[in-house]
């Protein structure tokens, strides 16, 4: 309060009325980027809270909540600034609790789920938590490999090791793959295999009067297939 321009101490007001008007610092203290996802405070004796001055928070059971930074991602140490705005009703226990304000919230960090190229699923995880693993998920023609750190699925994704910055998980996958068996124009064989797989050899057909000599790529049967190829498409043999 401000009287011919010299601040008077709050003792020494008899009477306070009117409103606080609270600026709060809300200061990432963290060496990593990360999330607010609520403020919290607990409502004061003698102020009171009217939600159409305050549209950026919410009352519940006596305490005063925000989720209004949760979309806003802090860089380490940034500071950023939220208002609240609280009724005086009784002088004595409002004067107690001016200057006395805590805030509390943790740094959240964004962990994305990406499937295809395309976001599977959002979480907000604390600094320093275990992110759930996601259930194995199907897809049609495709086996799923598991959940990957890397976007070329290479290394799988640890969930036990503490979340400490935003991290997106790749979901794995290898390609169905058919490989038909083909005996005098007839189906001998057909059997499935996955992308990168070995087509294991299948056991010599028999028919009366004729040796078998091997399988081939071609009905000319002129280039013998290899079984230690990689399977990457299908094939017929």
């Amino acid at each position: 309060t401000k009287e011919n321009n010299t601040v008077l101490p709050l003792k020494n007001i008899k009477n306070l009325n009117g409103e606080v008007v609270y600026e709060f610092e809300v200061k990432n203290i963290k060496e990593v980027s990360g999330y607010v996802k609520v403020i919290k405070d607990k409502l004061p004796e003698g102020l009171s809270f009217d939600g159409k001055k305050n549209t950026d928070w919410k009352e519940k059971n006596g305490y005063l909540y925000t989720s209004k930074l949760s979309e806003e991602e802090f860089s380490a140490n940034q500071v950023k600034t939220i208002t609240l705005t609280l009724d005086i009703e009784n002088t004595n226990e409002a004067r107690t609790y001016l200057n006395k304000v805590s805030i509390t919230g943790e740094v959240y960090h964004r962990v994305t789920y990406m499937n295809q190229g395309q976001k599977y699923k959002e979480l907000d995880i604390v600094d320093g938590d275990l992110v759930t693993k996601e259930s194995d998920i199907e897809m049609n023609g495709y086996k799923f490999t598991g959940w990957y750190k890397d976007k070329n699925c290479t290394k799988k994704f640890n969930f036990n090791e503490p979340i400490t910055e935003d991290t997106t998980i790749y979901a794995g996958w290898k390609k169905e793959i058919k490989v038909t068996y083909i005996v005098n124009g007839n189906t001998y064989k057909e059997e499935t295999y996955y992308e990168k797989d070995k087509a294991v050899k299948p056991t010599d057909p028999e028919i009366e009067g004729y040796q078998f000599i091997s399988w081939y790529t071609t009905n000319e049967y002129t280039e013998e297939y290899d079984f230690d190829t990689l399977l990457t498409d299908n094939i017929t043999l």
